[in-house]
């Protein structure tokens, strides 16, 4: 895919003032931009990042976390998943997530019987029950790999159910670094 992230990167700064472009010109980044904080899926994937943070610090990649809320309650939210040093931005104006492409999804990809049934499994068997709406319900998700302001590979939701497993999808898109790009990243990590 490799191509370059929209020109707002140097804007999308984190909690403690750094940039997406910034972070992905130190190492490889996994952004997530999230539905709003009280949907059930959401939690599942803040959830499956928090069980995958180990392995993501292992191979130096860093994660970068767009969310609708604001600020103040986010730092609470994902306090709750062990996840409030991770960088993350509040963007409850939309304006990054559209800067990326990211949509509204339709009725099929909200609450079609799909969603339905991956929403009753998530929260009657893995307890990622659903919270209060912050934002947008009806924004979809988006899964960005960033590498240098480039994008990598992006994962494209199906509907808002849908869970990719990080670590796999990582592992099959490192491929995609040119030889020049994986020789940088090689050296950048040997530094750190």
């Amino acid at each position: 895919m490799n191509s370059y992230c929209p020109n707002i990167t140097s804007k999308m700064k984190d909690q403690h003032g750094k940039s997406l472009d910034e972070v992905s010109r130190e190492s490889l980044v996994l952004t997530l931009f999230l539905r709003h904080p009280g949907c059930t899926f959401c939690r599942q994937s803040l959830s499956a990042i928090r069980d995958q943070k180990l392995w993501f610090e292992e191979n130096g990649i860093k994660l970068f976390l767009v969310h609708l809320s604001t600020e103040a309650r986010a730092n609470f939210f994902f306090s709750c998943y062990q996840l409030d040093e991770i960088s993350r931005l509040a963007d409850p104006k939309k304006e990054f997530y559209r800067a990326f492409g990211l949509k509204r999804g339709t009725l099929k990809q909200l609450i079609g019987k799909n969603v339905i049934k991956n929403g009753v499994h998530a929260a009657v068997k893995q307890g990622h029950r659903l919270g209060r709406i912050q934002g947008d319900p009806l924004q979809m998700p988006g899964c960005f790999l960033i590498y240098r302001n480039q994008i990598i590979s992006s994962y494209q939701y199906k509907d808002a159910s849908d869970q990719p497993d990080f670590k796999n999808w990582i592992l099959k898109r490192m491929p995609e670094l040119n030889s020049a790009e994986k020789q940088n990243y090689k050296n950048q990590e040997a530094k750190t």
